[in-house]
């Protein structure tokens, strides 16, 4: 009874420790692929969609080869819920996209082909893909590796949390914070965005602060008005990505989600390859077991006994 006891104190120990999920930015992924897909495609739709499937799975495949973790999720801004959270409290807020489907054409293929990898794709209820992956970094054991070249993650580096940038193929964690960002901490990193703003999801910062006038605010050496507190106020709020504790139902809807197992499927995933013509990744073949399906880790010992 000893032993027992022992050694399932050891599984949970060694699990914990061992436990490191990569979290895939989607709508970031298959936006990059798709404009390499039709760039190499020249005009050629049926070329570029099998490119476009091929490009993004082979990214993931990657991904998880780099990072050996012990559970991948891909998140979407696909919202489950009647409105954007963000849109509802600034109706400008990301009014500059274009909103041009194309790049999610394939993307139905590709969550059916992750999850019989076993990768589960994840939807925000009126928040974002951002904030489900801040849910992750907040409640759920162990290291989390983000994948994205959207900068934004940077808000949630810790200790247990580095961002790579598969676009410039550099990480951001503590120990680099100051040489990748300029900023001494996260924290710094955050206040400075609330006053610049962000000109991608067409947020407007205090007109007029740049760089060196917003190290002045940081340094004390300038105190902003009651009139652009208001800005950096409205914009803290935005960029917040803490809001899934607190709006009704979000949380849970995640939750929902991370509580349901998707086995992956060998047969299944080549079946589907073999549908959609993706015949390098069928050549290729026992890579993608070796990858997906082939496990021998130490925890996977320790739950056989």
């Amino acid at each position: 009874l000893l032993t027992k006891r022992c050694l399932r104190r050891y599984k949970k120990q060694y699990a914990n420790s061992m436990k490191k999920t990569l979290a895939i930015d989607g709508n970031n992924l298959i936006h990059r692929c798709f404009h390499t897909a039709k760039m190499v495609s020249e005009g050629d739709e049926d070329l570029q969609d099998g490119l476009h499937i091929k490009f993004t799975l082979n990214a993931i495949k990657s991904y998880v080869k780099m990072f050996k973790p012990s559970q991948t999720y891909i998140t979407w801004d696909q919202r489950k819920g009647d409105h954007n959270w963000r849109k509802k409290q600034y109706s400008e807020y990301k009014g500059n996209r274009s909103g041009d489907s194309a790049p999610h054409s394939n993307t139905a293929i590709i969550t059916e082909m992750l999850k019989h990898l076993g990768i589960n794709s994840v939807y925000p209820l009126v928040l974002e893909a951002d904030d489900i992956i801040s849910y992750m970094t907040q409640e759920i054991d162990g290291e989390t590796v983000i994948i994205s070249a959207d900068q934004d993650f940077i808000q949630l580096i810790s200790p247990l949390v580095i961002l790579y940038d598969p676009v410039r193929k550099r990480y951001f964690n503590e120990e680099n914070m100051e040489e990748r960002t300029g900023y001494v901490t996260v924290e710094e990193w955050l206040q400075a965005k609330y006053i610049r703003g962000d000109k991608s999801d067409n947020v407007p910062g205090v007109k007029g602060y740049g760089t060196a006038k917003i190290s002045k605010v940081l340094a004390g050496h300038i105190e902003l008005s009651d009139e652009q507190m208001i800005i950096c106020d409205r914009n803290a709020d935005l960029f917040d990505l803490n809001k899934y504790k607190v709006i009704a139902g979000e949380r849970d809807w995640y939750i929902e989600q991370f509580d349901m197992s998707t086995e992956p499927s060998y047969d299944m995933f080549v079946e589907l390859c073999k549908t959609h013509k993706q015949g390098a990744i069928i050549q290729r073949k026992s890579d993608w077991y070796s990858t997906f399906f082939s496990t021998n880790s130490v925890v996977d010992l320790l739950n056989r006994l």
